[in-house]
């Protein structure tokens, strides 16, 4: 792959994530996702410049069954819509290992960039590193990998803040009086970690 094409599937991969990544919170927009793997190859704006074919992104995502997770598969569908030589797959697993299978397929592909919202960061380690040294682009989304070298790019949320957010939220509705009880997210994660911190 040339320099300019890497790049550009890497600026498309990115406003992918950036797409599906920023647009909401956890909110109550289901964002009208179905479950399952979605193509998505629309008339928009080239990506890719030239006659070398279509740039190819696959995004691995765990299921899209609340509001914020449904609508990153809606907006990184709209996102890649844009672009009339674009080739978007999202690919949904049901845990970590189904992920890692998922995308271990994925690499025999060779797609121009690889998008992970991890099930678990750590779990997914290794897969995102054979595929950054299959020379695929990781953008790893919102669950941080464990090596710095599993990703090319990283995108995340400041999700010490949100937790420093909540807090501060409960303590002025409380009068900082009370008790209160933490429900943490999936143990383990950066984004539990670092939300229970704040």
């Amino acid at each position: 792959m040339s320099l300019q094409r890497l790049l550009i599937a890497m600026v498309a991969a990115v406003l992918l994530a950036l797409g599906a990544a920023a647009c909401g919170g956890d909110d109550d927009d289901d964002g009208g996702a179905d479950a399952g793997e979605t193509t998505t190859k629309e008339s928009g704006t080239p990506a890719s410049g030239g006659d070398k074919g279509p740039v190819t992104i696959v995004a691995s995502v765990p299921p899209t069954d609340h509001g914020w997770l449904g609508a990153i598969s809606k907006n990184a569908e709209e996102a890649a819509d844009q672009y009339d030589d674009v080739d978007f797959r999202l690919l949904e697993a049901a845990d970590s290992d189904s992920q890692a299978q998922q995308i271990e397929q994925v690499i025999s592909d060779k797609p121009d960039a690889l998008v992970v919202l991890p099930q678990d960061g750590e779990a997914l380690t290794p897969v995102a590193q054979k595929a950054e040294n299959a020379g695929i682009p990781v953008i790893n989304v919102d669950r941080l990998f464990s090596a710095p070298d599993a990703a090319t790019a990283t995108i995340l949320g400041d999700n010490y803040q949100i937790g420093v957010s909540a807090a501060d939220y409960i303590g002025e509705e409380l009068n900082c009086e009370g008790k209160v009880v933490e429900i943490q997210g999936l143990a383990g994660i950066s984004v539990t970690e670092e939300r229970s911190k704040g």
